[in-house]
């Protein structure tokens, strides 16, 4: 068990938050609390592309497990980001 002297006004939005999205589960917010710091704490020393890369990762995850992309779906994706760029230029933005 860890015990921490914390400042008052922390310890009351630590509380308001707790009350307002863990139902009063202390033990919930302070797990996931821990597990933001550590988070934060192992990316500190990476690299951009160390974030990147995981990001990408994340998001390639999340898309395999709602079933993939079709190939509309990308042709329309490179569509989009070729108007984007074509609308840069002849504005005279690149």
């Amino acid at each position: 068990m860890i015990t921490v002297d914390i400042q008052p006004q922390l310890e009351k939005d630590f509380k308001e938050i707790v009350q307002e999205f863990y139902n009063g589960d202390e033990s919930a917010a302070i797990n996931k609390a821990i597990k933001i710091f550590i988070r934060i704490e192992k990316e500190r020393n990476m690299t951009w592309q160390q974030r990147f890369d995981r990001v990408v990762n994340r998001i390639r995850n999340q898309v395999e497990a709602s079933g993939g992309i079709t190939e509309e779906e990308i042709e329309a994706a490179i569509r989009r980001v070729r108007g984007r760029k074509n609308a840069r230029r002849s504005k005279g933005c690149d």
